[in-house]
């Protein structure tokens, strides 16, 4: 395992048009970095 953390964050945006609806949220997904060296068969 290299590293692992959070990525960028995103924002999501959802509206219904006509009805005076909007939310705003954000979101950040865990990652894992893993490094693999060699494969054998």
């Amino acid at each position: 395992m290299q590293n692992h953390g959070r990525g960028d964050k995103i924002i999501v945006f959802k509206f219904k048009r006509k009805k005076q609806y909007k939310r705003t949220i954000g979101h950040r997904q865990n990652f894992t970095a893993v490094k693999i060296s060699d494969i054998v068969l």
